[in-house]
């Protein structure tokens, strides 16, 4: 996540990829992912991957206007 724009969004989006990653038990391609970065790279490189993953998925469904699958592929 770049430093550009509003700080409170970064810091919402690095929140929610923390709480993917952490606390959810539920399983989704999201957190498979993030849960494989942080075998190679460690769990906060996936954070902040997750929450730049996220930003982008939810620019997309914000601009399609399309709901969040839990069972969609991973792009």
């Amino acid at each position: 996540i770049s430093k550009c724009g509003d700080p409170s969004i970064r810091w919402v989006l690095v929140e929610a990829a923390g709480t993917i990653l952490r606390l959810s038990k539920k399983s989704s391609p999201l957190r498979e992912w993030g849960l494989e970065i942080a075998k190679r790279r460690g769990m906060a490189k996936a954070v902040v991957a997750v929450a730049r993953r996220l930003a982008v998925i939810l620019h997309r469904m914000w601009m399609d206007n399309t709901p969040y699958r839990w069972e969609a592929k991973a792009a």
